[in-house]
């Protein structure tokens, strides 16, 4: 389902998740599983309970190998959004499990 917003900015927390809530509906498949946790007034957590993307890898047989795209992707996210913020990943394909 495609949503419609009237954003011209994002103003506050709930701006900003109801944005990424568009996004990952347009961007990611059904079966890629996430969560998205409001730690205070000025800041959320996301984190990803199931991966399409290291499904598929992981049965191409190419997780030593492949570089997980997710910093790449939320970093960009945050600079469109003009939006402060740090994306951490201390994993990749090959040892994140999908998560």
């Amino acid at each position: 389902m495609l949503a419609q917003t009237d954003y011209e900015e994002i103003k506050n927390l709930e701006d900003s998740i109801a944005i990424i809530e568009i996004a990952a509906d347009l961007y990611f498949p059904g079966e890629h599983k996430y969560e998205i946790k409001v730690l205070d007034k000025n800041s959320l957590l996301g984190h990803v309970l199931e991966c399409y993307v290291h499904k598929n890898v992981s049965e191409a047989g190419f997780t030593d190998i492949y570089q997980c795209a997710t910093k790449t992707r939320f970093d960009s996210w945050l600079e469109a959004f003009g939006l402060e913020g740090e994306t951490i990943t201390d994993k990749n394909t090959n040892n994140c499990n999908g998560t």
